[in-house]
């Protein structure tokens, strides 16, 4: 599977990882072990920026020219100190915006892989890492540890999910549906019933909601726990659903369901908002899913890009077409500033920013040197070597008007500037003052163009 410009699959080439129909000793094993015995920034530079005329976002790229390890990035989290940390397949790797800082197994004591598939901070700034075949480490100020009691590995044991509920419980879920509460320095594991093999297993806690459970073919609240030894995990209720594919908590409360082919959004087990049918193809996997700060939804597709929505449910596609790396998706955040930060599977990482300012369609490709608005709401800009004075309403359709060349001269600086009825033109000004202009000031795009003055 290659795209046109030769970029393969490197993470999910090789599928999610089998589950075996032998009983899980292992687990059995931790379990009773533990019952037993107790336990324990804006100043990055991209390597690539890519902006199709008249798109309303910018992309910027890195890849391993650039100091990544890897060009798959399985995972992303930004912590609470500003940095991103990235999940590859050769290293645990942070990333201040300027350069690319890689932890592994040669360099950092308690980390046990480099094969990094989840990351997961919560509350206390404890950062908690999966890796693809030796369980999971805990990273704190700087130093790694692999809590033994859940240290045993195997791809099959790979964290899938990861969350923290509002009492301050951090709940870890397995690929082969093992399920564990850390609490008060202290883990426990839980029994969901008889297992059955799962492609998708996701957990999310819904803010001022329960702690919900997903598999491919089920959706389940968590109930109160109850003190006591019981690994019997306390289910409070259970959601129809044929095929789920995603669940996502809101930071609007209540959370995203991605199931049956439909987007939704849901209370608990009310129904919000139903934003209808998938815009990406139904056999298409859905890979990742994030908020934007506004609360709108972004979906990470294998093969199809991302999916933006708007407040109104319509969605945006973004693909190789818009200027992403690639369109395999695998994991997707929106920083604290508001840009989408896109880990490709094989492309590298890409940033996404969206149109701060348009562009005027009459001054597209001209070299603007001054600009100054008038009273009747129009705006006036100077043009390198166009020799005229331009004007635009700013209407759906602007009217243009030039200043014709050798009407009414004034001579300044040695070059003849022409006169409009509302004023006269100079060559050397930096910008425009209210005084002449009868507008708020505005910032000057050159130290030399023209302005309309007001008469002498």
């Amino acid at each position: 599977m290659t795209d046109q410009r030769g970029i393969k699959p490197l993470y999910m080439a090789a599928g999610p990882p089998e589950q075996s129909d032998m009983p899980n000793h292992r687990w059995a094993l931790a379990a009773a072990w533990l019952l037993l015995y107790g336990s324990l920034g804006n100043l990055s530079a991209a390597s690539s920026t890519g902006q199709q005329p008249g798109a309303p976002f910018i992309i910027d790229g890195w890849d391993t020219e650039d100091g990544l390890p890897e060009n798959a990035i399985i995972s992303m989290t930004q912590t609470r100190d500003g940095y991103l940390w990235l999940g590859t397949l050769n290293g645990l790797v942070r990333f201040d915006g300027i350069r690319f800082t890689v932890f592994d197994e040669s360099n950092t004591r308690g980390l046990n892989s480099d094969r990094i598939v989840h990351l997961f901070e919560d509350s206390q700034a404890n950062l908690w890492i999966g890796t693809e075949t030796t369980g999971f480490a805990l990273m704190k100020d700087g130093q790694a540890t692999s809590p033994p009691e859940i240290g045993l590995g195997g791809p099959e044991r790979q964290l899938a999910a990861a969350c923290e509920d509002a009492s301050g419980a951090v709940w870890l879920y397995n690929a082969n549906g093992e399920l564990w509460r850390y609490s008060k320095g202290r883990f426990k594991p839980f029994f969901l019933g008889p297992d059955v093999a799962s492609t998708n297993r996701v957990i999310i806690a819904e803010p001022s909601g329960p702690v919900w459970i997903g598999t491919d073919h089920r959706q389940c609240a968590i109930g109160p726990i109850p003190p006591g030894p019981s690994l019997e995990l306390p289910i409070a209720q259970e959601l129809a659903v044929g095929k789920l594919d995603f669940l996502l908590a809101s930071q609007k409360g209540g959370y995203w369901r991605l199931a049956d082919g439909r987007v939704q959004k849901w209370a608990t087990n009310r129904l919000e908002r139903n934003l209808g049918p998938y815009p990406w193809r139904r056999l298409t996997r859905v890979s990742a899913a994030c908020e934007d700060r506004e609360g709108n939804l972004l979906v990470g597709t294998l093969g199809e890009g991302v999916f933006w929505f708007d407040s109104a449910g319509k969605a945006t596609c973004l693909s190789t077409n818009q200027g992403l790396a690639y369109n395999y998706i695998l994991s997707l955040l929106v920083d604290r500033e508001g840009s989408l930060w896109v880990g490709t599977d094989g492309g590298g990482l890409n940033r996404v920013k969206r149109q701060v300012f348009d562009v005027l369609e009459e001054s597209r490709g001209l070299v603007v040197q001054s600009v100054c608005g008038d009273s009747q709401g129009g705006l006036w800009f100077s043009v390198n070597g166009v020799g005229g004075l331009k004007q635009s309403t700013g209407r759906s359709r602007p009217c243009i008007r030039t200043a014709k060349a050798n009407s009414g001269w004034a001579r300044r600086a040695g070059w003849r500037a022409g006169t409009s009825t509302t004023g006269k033109c100079s060559r050397r000004v930096t910008g425009c003052r209210r005084k002449s202009c009868g507008q708020s000031p505005m910032t000057p795009m050159a130290t030399s163009g023209l302005a309309l003055a007001g008469e002498d």
